[in-house]
């Protein structure tokens, strides 16, 4: 996952399998993953040091399972999703980009509501 013109995206032909336990949580499947990627692609390397999140592949973080209040797990994803394991995809992410996403959504909510505030009190001035 990148940033790209504020925006996260998913790079393409970045994909890469890691072993995972079913009773494996979020932290678990992040650290592999992240371990997998650093070892495998030397663009991402320089970002060794950064904190990592885990994704779904709509951008939520997962911590939860989606929907639900109940905690991640490799095997209740999987069975929640419906596939089979080697079509469960998630994904990393660098945090400082995910919290850059987070805060443009909040400023673009906040612009949006301002707009509709401006709009009210133009009404509101006109009546």
């Amino acid at each position: 996952m990148e940033a790209e013109e504020k925006q996260l995206r998913i790079k393409r032909s970045s994909l890469l399998p890691i072993d995972v336990k079913r009773s494996d949580r979020h932290f678990t499947v992040r650290n592999l993953g992240v371990q997998k990627q650093l070892a495998h692609n030397k663009q991402l390397r320089e970002f060794a040091d950064c904190e990592w999140v885990l994704l779904y592949p709509d951008f939520d973080l997962v911590v939860t399972l989606p929907g639900t209040t109940e905690p991640f797990t490799v095997e209740k994803y999987k069975e929640c999703l419906g596939r089979p394991y080697s079509r469960v995809n998630l994904y990393i992410c660098r945090l400082d980009d995910f919290e850059g996403k987070l805060i443009l959504e909040n400023v673009a909510k906040l612009v949006d509501k301002l707009h509709c505030c401006d709009w009210a009190l133009i009404t509101d001035f006109l009546t």
